[in-house]
This record gives C-alpha cells, sequence and structure tokens, in this order.
C-alpha cells in the first residue's frame, strides 16, 4: 500500500451485501467507509484523520439518524440512551456508565494501581442500543461493537 497524490494505492475497496443484495459494509482504501442496517440506513460511519486512525460514530436506524455512540482511536468514546442522555462515557483514564435517570451505575478507573486489576474488573459491561447493535465493554483493549441482522454479523 502507497500513498500517492493523497490517494492510497494497493488496496481494493471492501464490499458486502446482505442477502437480497443490498449493502452490509463498504470499506474504501483509506480505511473510511460505513456499515449499513439491514433497512439501508447507515449504522455506522467510519472516518479518519489519519490513515489508520479511525472514528466510529453510531446512528440509529432511523430517518432522524439519531447519534447512538462516538468511539475514537484516542481511547474515548460515549454512548448515549435513546432520548440523547450519557449512557456511558469513557478516555484513557477509565469511564461511567450511568442508568437512565442519570444516576451512577459504576465508575472505575482502568488501571487500579493499588490494586492492580484493569476495570471493569468483574463484569462486563454490555448492552444492546438498538435491535441491531450492542456494545460489550471487557477491558481498555477490547471495547466491542457489534451489528447482526439478516444473517450478517460485525
Amino acid at each position: 500500500m502507497a500513498l500517492v497524490s493523497g490517494q492510497v494505492q494497493g488496496r481494493e475497496i471492501i464490499q458486502k451485501f446482505y442477502p437480497n443484495g443490498t449493502p452490509f459494509l463498504i470499506i474504501f482504501p483509506d480505511g473510511t467507509g460505513n456499515v449499513f442496517y439491514p433497512s439501508g440506513r447507515i449504522a455506522i460511519l467510519i472516518t479518519s484523520v489519519t490513515l489508520g486512525q479511525n472514528t466510529y460514530v453510531v446512528l440509529d436506524d432511523s430517518t432522524e439518524s439519531q447519534i447512538l455512540a462516538v468511539f475514537d482511536a484516542t481511547g474515548c468514546g460515549t454512548c448515549y440512551f435513546m432520548d440523547g442522555k450519557i449512557r456511558l462515557n469513557y478516555d484513557q483514564q477509565g469511564g461511567i456508565e450511568l442508568d437512565f435517570t442519570g444516576s451512577r451505575r459504576r465508575s472505575w478507573i482502568w488501571k487500579d494501581h493499588e490494586t492492580h486489576v484493569h476495570a471493569p474488573p468483574f463484569q462486563p459491561i454490555v448492552f444492546g442500543m438498538n435491535y441491531f447493535l450492542s456494545v460489550r465493554v471487557m477491558s481498555q483493549e477490547n471495547i466491542a461493537l457489534s451489528l447482526t441482522g439478516k444473517k450478517k454479523k460485525l
């Protein structure tokens, strides 16, 4: 792969489709792209400031395209409830999970130097953002966003 005149050379566009032929995933040579819901609406926008340093903007499957989450390459992320209130927020130091009223469910520091535990230490944080999308926070190095629909999974 080489960068020539602002274009990435040597990488092909990656395209995957649902069984009915509608797009599931399009990744461009520079690593940016889109993941789609079965409805055809964009589920995840993949943007980039520099090659390999992506930001993921997660949208709801509606005509308003409400933002459900934002994850960046620096180790920061925020997930929202459907009403726009913050549900989960984390950065390089630690994070907080809130309930639907805005009260703290739990907070943590990723590297607890006193007990040498990586948080969330005892149970992962797992929740569905809508019918197709879910988030799983196992550790600072293991945060997964999953989309499942019509026999496709990302």
